[in-house]
């Protein structure tokens, strides 16, 4: 049984239209009818080697290349994905055979629309949609619980939940209570440290109206919502026709709790690595095979982030953990004692000298392990509660990172060991991750930002995506068209595109 697994989405946006398949490989193309100008995502899933194809029928037809051998099912509109457009398809089998090139030709039927919901949870078996204001009415409450709850968790966690008001001050003090107080983290040995939420984004006059709101709104017997995706980006039909993702399905260990990946790095081998911190594991996939293996971090350990080496070995952090190695060949782990029980590490980077900086979300750190000693060095950020959170370096060896809860970029200068900090124009917002171009102009996400009221009360949510100049150190900003998007990370392609 598949169960609940979790999807490396890799080799993104291929292009095949005029590719051949790859030796021992296999192609299916097929004519798709009754699409009635729609943009169809036709996918084909192979359930013994648990992979899975996506691609797109823009004008009526379709090809997925570089197919393992094996039996196949065909659905459309994925199995999670609403349909805007009303379209269905009972399964179609087709066998793909080492260089052979199978025909599957797809007849769509009319059903009716299904209403769909934005933000990052997931309704397998259906959910009730409805409006951002049928969800949130107006009230004292609402602008409260968008810049301390939604900037953070999105607009759909609060809905995905019901609590009555004592439930809801339970959740609200892991967020703004300090560890030694039970706040969040406090199972993990950390005896001192701030609260995930301060009263900057909280104000303990603001908790009575927030709980009010929360309880009217939100309460024991409130039905589970989603917030309507009621804008649809516009896509380039020429390119998404040339597109193909190929999708590696890991499934769950029994006993061992849901799948989590967090982190995705492709290795010089071609092998990709994971971070499963659902499942405190390293995860290795091997795109030519399909097949899996797990690596179990020792001592009950998590991870966040991790990142290869030349060598092939793997460095990660995470809960109870800085920097941990990892040799795949061997299985063994090496694990740096952390200077401090509880302050978890999130992202580690190598820089040009083959060293690693990593920072130090629950702890306000960033730390440097030095390759010619095998020391580590850690400097404290110059900002309270920052919570570094991703982390990258330009290509001076600076090293970058967002201050996940107080709205900036910022540069540390190993040489002169100094910070220099960017501010978000956009406040309040949640910043996770960014990175450099080939000029170093730093690229980042805004995520979280709660966007603006128009004059009739109406919230108007779209992500931002932010860049700093690299000569001047301006700092700009623009909407991406897409509503509720929650841009989470922003990098640079060899083009510079972002």
């Amino acid at each position: 049984m598949v169960g609940s697994f979790f999807t490396a989405m890799l080799g993104m946006s291929l292009s095949i239209a005029g590719a051949t398949s790859l030796t021992g490989l296999g192609e299916v193309t097929g004519k798709v009818t009754g699409a009635n100008g729609a943009i169809v995502s036709v996918y084909l899933h192979n359930s013994e080697k648990s992979v899975g194809y996506s691609v797109f029928a823009v004008n009526g037809s379709y090809r997925s290349v570089d197919l393992f051998p094996g039996h196949y099912e065909i659905t459309v509109q994925n199995w999670y994905l609403p349909s805007k457009d009303g379209l269905a398809m009972d399964p179609v089998p087709v066998d793909v055979t080492a260089g052979g090139h199978a025909v599957a030709n797809l007849s769509l039927k009319s059903v009716p629309p299904t209403q769909n919901y934005t933000g990052r949870e997931t309704y397998p078996k259906g959910v009730l949609v409805q409006t951002y204001d049928e969800i949130y009415p107006k009230g004292a409450g609402r602008q409260i619980l968008e810049h301390s709850c939604i900037v953070c968790h999105g607009v759909n966690f609060i809905p995905s939940k019901t609590a009555n008001r004592v439930g809801w001050q339970a959740m609200i003090n892991l967020m703004i209570k300090g560890p030694a107080e039970g706040g969040l983290f406090k199972g993990s040995g950390l005896i001192a440290g701030p609260p995930i939420v301060g009263p900057d984004r909280l104000k303990p006059e603001e908790l009575p109206v927030l709980l009010d709101y929360l309880a009217a709104n939100f309460g024991i017997d409130a039905k589970v919502r989603a917030v309507l995706q009621d804008e649809w980006p516009a896509v380039n039909r020429a390119a998404l026709a040339k597109a193909e993702y190929i999708e590696y399905r890991v499934p769950n260990v029994p006993g061992q709790g849901k799948r989590g990946s967090h982190d995705v790095h492709l290795a010089e081998d071609g092998l990709v690595y994971i971070s499963d911190s659902g499942g405190s594991r390293i995860v290795r996939v091997d795109p030519a095979t399909g097949e899996t293996r797990d690596y179990k971090i020792p001592d009950h350990n998590g991870t966040h982030g991790l990142t290869v080496d030349g060598d092939g070995t793997v460095w990660f952090s995470g809960t109870g953990n800085f920097v941990t190695h990892l040799d795949p060949t061997t299985g063994l782990f090496d694990q740096y004692e952390a200077s401090e029980l509880g302050i978890h590490g999130n992202t580690p980077v190598f820089n040009s000298k083959g060293d690693i900086w990593f920072t130090e979300l629950i702890g306000n750190k960033i730390g440097h392990w030095d390759r010619a000693t095998d020391k580590i060095t850690y400097w404290n950020s110059p900002v309270a509660d920052a919570d570094p959170y991703g982390e990258d370096i330009d290509h001076r060896n600076n090293v970058w990172y967002a201050e996940y809860f107080t709205g900036a970029m910022t540069r540390f200068n190993p040489e002169t060991q100094t910070f220099t900090r960017f501010k978000a124009l956009t406040w309040p917002n949640s910043l996770r991750r960014g990175g450099p171009d080939s000029q170093d102009n730093i690229w980042f996400g805004v995520y979280g930002y709660m966007g603006k009221y128009d004059k009739q009360g109406h919230i108007h949510y779209y992500g931002k995506v932010g860049r700093i100049d690299a000569k001047t150190g301006q700092v700009t900003e623009r909407d991406l068209p897409i509503e509720y998007s929650q841009p989470y990370e922003a990098k640079a392609d060899e083009q510079d595109n972002i």
